[in-house]
């Protein structure tokens, strides 16, 4: 008579981590499980791994667009990008990205240690996820390629200042200040966002040097002393009294332009000349730099 014996144990062991050292994130993008990425999402499109490590790992959408990608940068990093889901055109995919940076593995480990026995030969088997966070400088990007939003995780995540940058141009329109992933400060560099005429109205006056004016498109410069302009160069003065003067600068100031200016709401500015009315859009304000695009003429 021949007798088999068979035997199988599988332990799990709550892990209990009284002292966690990072946060877990509300984003976890990814885990790292002795030398392989853990990844949650199921739509896995290419895995390249080498001796039991992960060396590269793309997911995917359902159109089959490559959604998140992760290259191994190091022992202990990761470069992770996530794209948008672009539509194929002309058979080209145009991988447009998302958001950018660096995954960092930690020694800290999350959810349950599973310990299992190989039934053949009794051999202890020890799974662990590690916790992966997000380090150092990261980027996110519009669906037009231009960059969102810049700043740096620690640790702790979120840290120091967090700059938003303006749909239309690489300007700045906002300022996140994080401590300890805490946002503690929101700061507007676009005056626009206070949505209130009398400050736009004040911040508006003084001297603006034309540094561009393609296609009803304005970019002006602030400028606050006319020796330091280059040569035939185009100022705009918006005076207290709502009168509006347009000069070159050179060697000689030659007056080109007389009229009145004023608000309409508080991002619209209406410029008079004689009989002539002409309407701009309010594009961006800050202490150094205005944009004013072409409503009418």
């Amino acid at each position: 008579m021949k007798i088999y014996l068979i035997f199988a144990s599988l332990l799990i062991f709550p892990l209990i981590n009284y002292a966690q050292e990072f946060p877990i994130l509300e984003d976890t993008l990814a885990l790292y499980n002795q030398g392989f990425l853990n990844i949650k999402s199921k739509n896995i499109k290419r895995h390249v791994s080498y001796l039991k490590h992960s060396y590269m790992l793309q997911e995917e959408y359902q159109n089959g667009n490559t959604s998140r990608e992760y290259i191994k940068g190091s022992d202990s990093t990761f470069l992770f990008t996530e794209f948008y889901n672009f539509q194929k055109t002309d058979s080209i995919t145009i991988h447009g990205k998302k958001r950018e940076g660096l995954l960092y593995i930690t020694n800290q480990t999350v959810g349950d240690t599973v310990i299992t026995y190989n039934p053949d030969n009794y051999e202890k088997q020890i799974s662990i996820d590690n916790l992966m966070i997000p380090i150092g400088r990261w980027n996110f990007y519009y669906e037009n390629g231009q960059r969102s939003m810049t700043g740096l995780y620690s640790k702790n995540g979120k840290e120091g200042k967090w700059y938003n940058y303006n749909t239309t141009e690489y300007i700045i329109d906002k300022i996140y200040h994080f401590e300890k992933n805490i946002l503690t400060k929101t700061e507007f560099v676009n005056l626009l966002l206070y949505k209130k005429r009398a400050k736009i109205n004040q911040d508006l006056k003084g001297p603006w040097l034309i540094s561009r004016n393609l296609d009803g498109s304005i970019y002006l410069l602030r400028h606050s002393d006319l020796r330091q302009m280059t040569n035939e160069k185009k100022v705009i003065f918006f005076e207290k009294d709502n009168s509006i003067s347009g000069k070159i600068s050179g060697r000689n100031i030659i007056p080109t332009i007389k009229g009145t200016w004023k608000l309409i709401g508080y991002n619209k500015l209406r410029i008079q000349q004689e009989n002539q009315i002409i309407d701009y859009e309010i594009g961006y304000l800050s202490k150094s730099t205005l944009t004013l695009k072409l409503i009418n003429r």
